[in-house]
């Protein structure tokens, strides 16, 4: 596969950014096992911080997970756009990566609280569709690692099947042992 628009064969670099630039993966359907590779985002003093031309956004309505704190990137290679046909939806450009990152404040009382970055999830859109991945960040807060093994190269699609198959079989099986407590307590 062919490096996405604004992405080289090579590592892509630029000293206004820190030595990379966002884009900077030449195949995104193999996800890197450092999320540094996709120079989107820094951890700054505990901050998940946007590399130039990346977008912070939040959502209008967010989810609750247990009081963790989530910041959310997106970006588009030059020149792409985000189109939405039916005003809900967004197609995303080949090359565009969306992260998400879950962490824990030591205490949200505080207007500034230290906090803990447990994962960031990223989804890279390709040819073929999104490959997703998730990188756990280690106990110094520096380095986001692969989670899934070999980096994982899950698409949308798969990870849907598969999510499915576990809720099919999951009910099967309480479905079975319900039957059998039945038929037992019926004797």
């Amino acid at each position: 596969m062919s490096a996405p628009p604004g992405a080289s064969d090579a590592a892509t670099t630029d000293v206004a950014t820190g030595g990379c630039v966002p884009g900077g993966v030449a195949d995104l359907s193999t996800p890197p096992e450092d999320l540094a590779s996709y120079c989107v985002i820094d951890l700054v003093d505990g901050r998940i911080v946007p590399k130039p031309g990346v977008l912070a956004y939040s959502l209008n309505t967010p989810l609750f997970s247990d009081h963790a704190i989530k910041e959310r990137t997106v970006w588009v290679p030059e020149g792409g756009k985000a189109t939405s046909t039916d005003g809900e939806a967004y197609d995303f450009p080949v090359g565009s990566i969306i992260t998400k990152s879950f962490g824990f404040a030591d205490d949200l009382r505080k207007a500034t609280p230290r906090m803990r970055w447990i994962e960031t999830r990223v989804m890279a859109k390709t040819a073929t569709g999104w490959k997703m991945n998730a990188y756990t960040w280690n106990d110094a807060q520096t380095r986001g690692r692969s989670t899934w093994p070999a980096a994982s190269t899950r698409s949308r699609s798969s990870t849907r099947a598969a999510r499915r198959s576990r809720r099919s079989t999951s009910c099967r099986a309480r479905t079975s042992a319900r039957s059998a407590t039945s038929g037992a307590r019926a004797s």
